[in-house]
């Protein structure tokens, strides 16, 4: 280790800011507050030159210590707020650690604080023996030698305030302290070391920790028949997103030594829980296998505690279940007299309904005391829900108010008396109800049957059902005099995009957020069928790479959908202006492509409803402030019955050279379809030209002819924008992603990868990838790529004029006012 303690810096002469770490002290002052605020910067460390053998698996027991040092050390009840312990390290040498906090900060200041320190460690010295991180509120060092004083620390170190079940404040707390993991091996059915189900199980399962979403959730498929192996993982929703991924990849480790050759499993961690099954899981709630813990120390009057805490956890459970925020979870505490208060933190999977969340919480809130009587701590680990409670503090309540949103309201100004009052007046109101309709039923018949004859409905058939649908979302419409004030009444200066439905605005609402709202036109062809689709379809999807829709407004004949608004526009706009697209470099290009494929598996696996997008394109994609891709345009989305592999329709909508061949030639759709056109897409991302007239030399051509034509003539770099040429960009990973870009335009749609396997591909450089196939050339010369296509096979007259019209400027190809919008930043 390298002596820090010989060096004084920083040496700040005049400066009125300025700290000093010595080998044994920190002096800090400053001209600003300073006492009780947590500071995380600036920092610096110093580690060894000698590296360890086996570094995943050290790191991995020495994540095991610090883990259990850090609770210690914040809670200790010691004025010195530190603490030290060693643990042996099988093969090797022992580990030594010591963390310590300023004593004028927090215990959850304290632990933020040594969890980043943690965080770094791999950072800046991956596989050193031994590390110390510097920051001006936390101290933290390892070393395979001691290090520090054994005897003083025994003589100070006082038992830390309990944190977690299974501690006893009354008996000296042991180091290092074991963090919870748990799992299950269900035994149906088993796999070998050589077979497919392996391979592919280890696959999704290394895909976890560097895939997992923001929100610590994640669920993937891979493989086919009885090869496919199905996960989900889910994190704690008070953890950082840093630690979510070290501790899925941990427990992504374990579950693999804990069930050897099971081809369904699954395990909790303390901290996440990570599940694998060759059977469909996902959006599927499960109550089994489930598992508890328990504190051994017993509450006082155990009837009155649990009255307290049943009233917490039945608050908690609506929120849970009906929590806006992407991570399905509530957290919060009841004070209980002359005890301790109750914590209480319930959390469900992402994939489940509300309702389905509700009922897995209360069946676990059911198994407390039937499990656990009378212990002041308890959790119920389900693979669908998870529940804890505890009578000390044990989830980062700072983490959880910055997360926690208010969840929607499912049955305002009702209690449980109310309504099990409003129970018994409902079964009497059915009584009499039925009674009565017995008695006039037939004569009801005889006379709807004759108004009907009668008598021409006010209402057809489909406005009604679009009614009924709208009702059940109206938590989300807005008052048509509120979106006209935020976008000044929809001026043209606050216009951002015009498309086959309308314009599109921005606006900014009262409360300072801005959104981008799209006002559909009053002839336009999309007016009730894809109205309803953006709203029933969109509404009900919830992704990070989707375009999230806030609202809709409905007034006469105007039409409103209110969209998050996403500042950087669509991704058309970079890559094919010949200066913007200077500034995508490749990570960034790699980033939208991986983005754009998330969320594709995300409409055809992953949501609740599984969507065909069916025009996904360049101008579709919108980029956020940090580059982050985002699908929009719902209004030509089909649902899509999984267990059918394609279905036919006779009206054809989307736009020319992004469409699948058996889909604009025979309307046969499928999930493929919009695999194809992720795959046009990817290569114009990489070309920086657009597919019907990409740009070679004096020559224009189709994209895909002149792709595959490099491709055999193994020269897949002249393809690739200058402006990527030009800079220090990784050709080996651009053209394995113009490989990945022709196997997904292949002619025959059973040769395309789904987009699962495309994840794969794209974040695993180990997958050998097959050979592509000969993709489809259109003679595309008189075709424009904004130009949308609509084929109908029973088309309106004014349809028909419009395409005529069009004919006539463009030869072939047809434009219909049902056809899908290019709308820009909303």
């Amino acid at each position: 280790m390298e002596n820090i303690g010989n060096q004084t810096w920083p040496k700040c002469p005049g400066q009125k800011q300025a700290i000093l770490w010595h080998e044994f002290c920190m002096v800090r002052y400053s001209d600003e507050a300073i006492f009780g605020n947590v500071a995380y910067s600036p920092f610096d460390w110093g580690n060894n030159i000698e590296n360890v053998p086996d570094q995943d698996k050290f790191y991995q027991e020495l994540n095991i210590l610090l883990d259990s040092l850090r609770n210690q050390t914040a809670y200790n009840r010691s004025p010195k707020k530190f603490a030290a312990a060693s643990r042996p390290y099988p093969d090797y040498r022992t580990i030594y650690a010591f963390e310590q906090c300023t004593a004028d900060i927090t215990p959850q200041d304290c632990g933020s604080c040594l969890n980043q320190s943690a965080l770094e460690i791999r950072q800046c010295c991956d596989g050193s023996r031994g590390v110390r991180i510097l920051r001006p509120s936390c101290y933290l060092r390892f070393e395979t030698d001691p290090f520090y004083n054994e005897s003083m620390v025994e003589t100070v170190l006082q038992p830390p305030i309990s944190t977690a079940p299974g501690k006893d404040d009354n008996k000296k707390s042991q180091f290092p302290t074991p963090i919870y993991i748990q799992s299950k091996c269900q035994n149906n059915g088993s796999y070998t070391s050589n077979s497919t189900y392996k391979k592919n199980l280890d696959t999704i399962l290394s895909s976890i920790s560097p895939n997992i979403d923001t929100n610590g959730f994640y669920n993937a498929s891979i493989g086919e028949k009885s090869d496919r192996v199905n996960v989900i993982a889910m994190c704690r929703a008070d953890l950082q997103p840093s630690q979510c991924h070290r501790y899925v990849r941990d427990a992504s480790i374990e579950i693999l030594n804990k069930c050897p050759g099971q081809k369904q499993a699954i395990l909790w961690h303390e901290f996440c829980m990570v599940r694998y099954s060759d059977e469909a899981i996902f959006g599927n709630v499960a109550y089994s296998p489930f598992d508890w813990g328990n504190n051994s120390e017993n509450v006082p009057d155990q009837d009155k505690f649990y009255q307290e805490l049943n009233i917490l956890l039945d608050s908690l459970r609506n929120q849970t279940a009906y929590n806006r925020s992407p991570k399905k979870f509530a957290a919060a505490s009841r004070p209980y007299p002359d005890y301790r208060t109750i914590y209480a933190f319930e959390q469900c999977t992402a994939d489940i309904t509300p309702q389905d969340c509700g009922s897995c919480l209360n069946q676990s809130a059911l198994e407390i005391r039937q499990c656990c009587d009378g212990s002041r701590g308890v959790k119920i680990l389900r693979p669908s829900c998870y529940l804890r409670f505890e009578t000390d503090p044990f989830y980062n309540e700072s983490m959880v108010e910055t997360v926690l949103q208010p969840p929607i309201s499912t049955a305002p100004g009702k209690d449980d008396n109310t309504t099990r009052n409003d129970d018994k007046t409902t079964r009497t109101i059915v009584i009499v109800i039925v009674l009565i309709v017995i008695c006039l039923i037939l004569a009801l018949c005889i006379g709807i049957f004759v108004k009907i004859k009668k008598t021409r409905k006010s209402k057809t058939e489909e406005n009604i059902e679009r009614d009924i649908e709208i009702s059940t979302i109206e938590s989300m419409q807005y008052n048509f005099s509120t979106i006209r004030d935020a976008t000044d009444d929809f001026s043209d200066a606050n216009k951002l995009g015009q498309g086959g439905f309308g314009f599109v605005y921005k606006g900014t609402l009262s409360n300072g957020n801005e959104v981008a709202v799209k006002r559909l036109s009053r002839n336009s062809g999309q007016g009730d069928t894809e109205f309803k689709n953006e709203v029933l379809l969109v509404a009900k999807l919830q992704h990070r790479n989707l375009v999230r829709l806030l609202g809709f407004s409905v007034e006469g004949s105007e039409r409103l959908l209110v969209y998050e608004f996403v500042c950087n526009g669509s991704l058309d706009r970079f890559i094919f202006d010949p200066i913007k697209r200077a500034h995508l470099d490749w990570e960034k290009r790699y980033k939208i492509i991986g983005g754009v494929a998330r969320g594709l598996l995300y409409l055809h696996q992953d949501s609740r409803l599984q969507i065909i997008h069916r025009d996904l394109k360049a101008s579709n994609v919108l980029l956020d402030g940090e580059m982050n891709s985002k699908i929009s345009d719902f209004g030509l989305a089909r649902l899509f019955d999984p267990d059918k592999t394609q279905r036919s329709t006779n009206r054809v909508v989307g736009t020319y050279g992004y469409m699948a061949p058996e889909y604009a030639m025979r309307g046969q759709i499928s999930f493929k379809s919009d695999v194809f056109s992720f795959g046009v897409l990817v290569l114009e991302i990489i070309s920086g030209q657009k597919t019907n007239n990409f740009g070679n030399g004096e020559n224009l051509e189709d994209l895909l002819s002149c792709v595959w034509k490099n491709w055999n003539q193994g020269t897949p770099a002249n393809i690739i924008d200058s402006a990527l040429k030009v800079s220090s960009s990784p050709l080996r990973d651009i053209v394995r992603c113009i490989h990945i870009g022709l196997l997904c335009v292949q002619e025959m749609a059973a040769d395309r990868p789904t987009m699962a396997s495309v994840i794969l591909m794209l974040t695993s450089s180990t997958i050998t990838l097959p050979i592509p196939s000969q993709p489809p050339f259109f003679n595309t010369t008189t075709f424009d790529s904004k130009i949308p296509y609509v084929y109908e096979s029973n088309s309106r007259t004014s349809d028909t004029t419009k395409s005529s019209k069009h004919k006539s400027d463009n030869s072939e190809g047809s434009l219909n006012s049902a056809s899908m919008s290019e709308l820009y930043p909303r």
